[in-house]
């Protein structure tokens, strides 16, 4: 067995296994709601700490590392200790009072020359998916207590888990981040994660009411704006419904349009006056005697979009789930 109580294994050793992965799965499975990508990582520490680990599986360690290098693509892991530049990509998972991970990867917009003693820097990282600008400190004094260290193992499971996680979380992470992004089970809201077996489905009938409250609002709506609407018996929203209707509108690019963040998403539906022109294209259908060619009738009723073949192609889906069961589809594109 290899011992997990040593620097050298977090840095040079660990590994999320094709077993942790499994593992991993079958947890999430049993999940009510989603679980942030720490406590997953947690649990994979536990496992080992618990468990202990065989001697290094070099074919593991290289999967482990090559997921991880994907997941970061051209960022590198933050650090206080280090010094960085302008435009740099940094991806940073740091423990913020009270207790609070945060977690993101983003690029470095300043650097600022410090008058503290300690530290010689301070930079602003810009992180995409969040909107948000994060301050951090950089190019601190290695011997400083804020650079914490991995010391002599803590009595007890959870408080050796507590450290190594401070100290190794942003090192571990996107090698757990890049298996799970890998594998087409796990669904993910920023560093949410659950099964995607198990994330409750959203019936059409919904998504037409979000579509039809989106048409009414003269302003994007959030997630728990539409929630209120679509639930008002349910006293509370919790995560699992949020993360289901997430998932399902970004499965509907073609009706739901995003104009916030991937974490503050906030709603427009496509077509501002979609309820006028279907009723129109009814209408036209009603009023022929054969059926009609619908590509024909949407660059009509749609000229600003005739030119632009992508948005013929989302325009005929969003037709197509509004026509209702008064009209026939005879072919492809011929409707009666």
């Amino acid at each position: 067995m290899l011992s997990v109580l040593n620097a050298a294994y977090w840095e040079r050793e660990f590994a999320v296994t094709d077993g942790d992965v499994e593992r991993t799965h079958r947890y999430l499975c049993k999940c009510r709601e989603p679980q942030e990508a720490t406590r997953l990582l947690e649990r994979i520490i536990a496992h080992k700490l618990q468990r202990g680990v065989p001697r290094l599986d070099p074919a593991q360690r290289a999967k482990s590392e090559a997921s991880a290098a994907s997941f970061l693509e051209r960022a590198t892991v933050y650090h206080p200790t280090l010094s960085y530049s302008e435009k740099q990509q940094l991806f940073v998972a740091v423990k913020r009072p009270p207790d609070k991970w945060r977690i993101g990867k983003g690029t470095v917009t300043a650097v600022e020359q410090s008058k503290a003693s300690h530290y010689r820097s301070i930079i602003s990282v810009f992180v995409d998916e969040i909107g948000e600008t994060w301050r951090f400190i950089a190019e601190l004094d290695p011997k400083h207590p804020w650079n914490k260290q991995f010391k002599s193992p803590l009595p007890g499971t959870s408080q050796l888990l507590e450290q190594i996680m401070e100290v190794y979380g942003s090192i571990l992470l996107p090698h757990l981040l890049g298996r799970l992004t890998q594998d087409s089970r796990f669904v993910n809201w920023g560093d949410l994660w659950w099964a995607g077996a198990v994330v409750p489905s959203v019936e059409d009938s919904v998504l037409r009411e979000a579509q039809r409250l989106l048409l009414k609002s003269t302003q994007a709506l959030t997630l728990d704006d539409l929630l209120q609407a679509l639930l008002p018996g349910q006293k509370a929203v919790g995560n699992a419904e949020r993360f289901a209707l997430y998932q399902a509108l970004k499965a509907r690019p073609h009706r739901f349009s995003n104009v916030g963040t991937e974490l503050q998403p906030r709603y427009r539906p496509l077509l501002p006056n979609l309820p006028q022109e279907i009723e129109k294209l009814r209408q036209v259908i009603l009023a022929r005697k054969t059926p009609i060619a619908l590509n024909v009738e949407v660059a009509d009723l749609f000229p600003n979009h005739a030119d632009r073949p992508e948005s013929q192609v989302a325009i005929m889906s969003i037709v197509r789930d509004h026509l209702d069961q008064r009209f026939i589809q005879v072919a492809p594109n011929l409707w009666f």
